[in-house]
């Protein structure tokens, strides 16, 4: 069998405008009208060091149905392994991602936190859903404790909407997370957000703070 390649459906940040990229190029028979067009569900969790700073963020990404039955159609045209295939798409992926610090902000005490490097990864179709799961690291470690921190996990185009799956905590590990806790808010977008959201199509984009106005966001606190 001729070895075929994923990267026609898979060519991940997709740049349908310049400075701006999102994640998933779908099939034309996707819908056309309004943002979002993709979807994924989210788990994250924080990890703490022997200090009780934060260090990194972990997190898991469950990808649309739709999208994930176009992956499992490729892999299976595929000449090798499947698990061989899906990780070599996620290190793809995530090394295009880098530039967009895989679409994760962090802020303490009202400044950005710088967004490092992968530190470990996995992936596997979970089911009928393609799953991914990552821990980046963040530049320099942030105390809790001493400053107030929060982050979010965002399409800034909003092509693609990320939030978290239903009932689903934020999970501190590692070393001494003490008395944190981390509580998500959801988004509460303008009816205005939402009405220019919904008259943009896949092949317009909107300001490149759309994603933001529908972004969750996790708040960290410490007693």
């Amino acid at each position: 069998m001729t070895r075929r390649s994923l990267s026609h459906v898979v060519t991940w940040p997709r740049a349908f405008v310049a400075a701006v990229a999102t994640l998933l190029l779908l099939a034309p028979a996707a819908p056309a009208t309004s943002h979002p067009h993709a979807w994924i569900d989210l788990r994250s969790g924080l990890l703490f060091d022997e200090h009780g700073r934060i260090t990194a963020i972990e997190q898991e990404w469950f990808f649309d149905y739709f999208y994930s039955t176009i992956i499992a159609e490729e892999l299976v045209m595929e000449d090798r392994p499947i698990q061989e295939v899906l990780d070599e798409l996620a290190e793809i992926n995530l090394t295009s991602l880098a530039d967009y610090d895989y679409f994760t902000e962090m802020i303490a005490d009202g400044g950005d936190v710088g967004i490092g490097e992968i530190l470990e990864y996995e992936t596997a179709m979970r089911g009928e859903r393609l799953w991914l799961r990552f821990v980046v690291e963040l530049d320099e470690p942030v105390d809790p404790n001493a400053q107030i921190v929060s982050y979010s996990i965002y399409d800034p185009s909003y092509y693609i909407e990320m939030v978290h799956l239903e009932g689903e905590p934020v999970m501190l590990r590692g070393g001494q997370t003490g008395s944190c806790m981390a509580l998500t808010r959801s988004a509460d977008p303008t009816f205005e957000a939402i009405a220019l959201a919904a008259a943009i199509d896949r092949t317009q984009t909107g300001p490149s703070d759309l994603g933001a106005m529908f972004a969750e966001w996790v708040h960290v606190t410490c007693d």
